[in-house]
Order: C-alpha cells, then sequence, then structure tokens
C-alpha cells in the first residue's frame, strides 16, 4: 500500500458539525450589506461593508464550538472580524488583513505543522508568533448567511507586539487551508473590543 501523504492524513480525520437550519450564530447582531467603522488606530474614518456574516464551527470531544466571522470589504481589500466569545456583553475580535495566500504546498504543510510544537517564523521581518492552546489545526465548518458551506484546516498564532508608544497589544496569525482545494491564505491581525465597531 503507498505511504499516504500529509495531505491525505490531514483530510481523512475530518469530523462533522451538528448544525440545525435555517439560523447561524450571530454574535454581534449584524448583517450583509450593513456599514462599520472601527475606532482603531490605522482602521479609522473608514466606511466598511459587510459582504457576508459566517459561523464557524468546530467539533471537540462530542462538543460544538462556534466563532462568527464578518467579512469587511472596503474598495478592494477584504477584512475579516472575527468573535471568539458570546459570553458577555463586550465581546473580544479579531481583525485580521490578507498576508499571504498560495496554491496547496506539502513543504509549508509541514513547517506549520512542526510550527504547532515550537513557534511560526515570518523570516523576512523576523517577527515570532508562538502556537495556541491546540498543538494541530482546527478542523472548522463554516456556513455563511446564504446557507453556503466549507470546510477548512485553521491554524492559531499568537504574539505580544508594541506599538509606536511602546504598549504591549496580542498580535495573531491566523492560517487557514481550503479543504476541498488545498489553497492557503495567511491572516495577520489585532485584538478588540466589540465596543469599537459601530454600525453606520
Amino acid at each position: 500500500m503507498a505511504k499516504e501523504t500529509l495531505w491525505e492524513h490531514w483530510t481523512k480525520t475530518s469530523k462533522e458539525c451538528k448544525l440545525s437550519e435555517p439560523s447561524i450564530k450571530n454574535m454581534l447582531g449584524l448583517k450583509t450589506g450593513q456599514h462599520l467603522t472601527i475606532d482603531v488606530l490605522d482602521y479609522r474614518d473608514q466606511d466598511y461593508t459587510i459582504l457576508a456574516v459566517e459561523e464557524h464551527c468546530r467539533e471537540i470531544g462530542s462538543e460544538n464550538f462556534y466563532v462568527n466571522e464578518y467579512i469587511l470589504s472596503l474598495d478592494s481589500n477584504n477584512l475579516k472580524l472575527r468573535v471568539d466569545s458570546d459570553f458577555s456583553t463586550t465581546k473580544i475580535c479579531h481583525l485580521h488583513r490578507i498576508y499571504d495566500q498560495f496554491a496547496f504546498n506539502e513543504e509549508f504543510l509541514q513547517v506549520i505543522n512542526d510550527a504547532m510544537e515550537s513557534s511560526f517564523n515570518l523570516d523576512e521581518e523576523g517577527v515570532q508568533f508562538l502556537p495556541g492552546e491546540l498543538k494541530k489545526p482546527a478542523y472548522v465548518q463554516i456556513t455563511d448567511d446564504k446557507w453556503n458551506k466549507a470546510r477548512m484546516n485553521v491554524w492559531t498564532f499568537k504574539r505580544i507586539a508594541k506599538d509606536e508608544a511602546g504598549q504591549g497589544f496580542v498580535e495573531t496569525l491566523i492560517i487557514e487551508q481550503d479543504d476541498d482545494t488545498g489553497w492557503f491564505e495567511l491572516w495577520r491581525g489585532i485584538e478588540i473590543s466589540s465596543d469599537r465597531i459601530f454600525a453606520v
């Protein structure tokens, strides 16, 4: 029997989230077509349009865990606003810009899986991100507000960075791999509070 590739190994371990139609979770109560402003340095004085609302579900043990992603558009540049918690009025969000994207590469897959045991380095910038609590990719099932579905593998990394004033803040790196095509996207962003987000 031929030895399985890393791609075959990761795709065979998929799990299904048990989702119930026709509604999805929407932690910020925002809708496609709405406009937002974000009161955070580098994002102020811009009018963002919500292109889609997505529910991301992953199964750990016998439980489903959810996050929301709001896909935002500004001119030709898309952002992702990820909401991780639904436990309080003020929620922790992650605002991400696309950093890089490319087709499936088995060597890169090995690099990020190895990085889950150590760190992921953006060599051209000398920046080092540490892995989150999970030491393997999260297998995520995505459902948007038009009930389109997709699946992806997600790796999460974080670091403490400093702004121009020397104040520390959490910077995140999310690596996503489309489960059907193997396409990689690297999203780099910051943690913000939901009370910095305003519907216009």
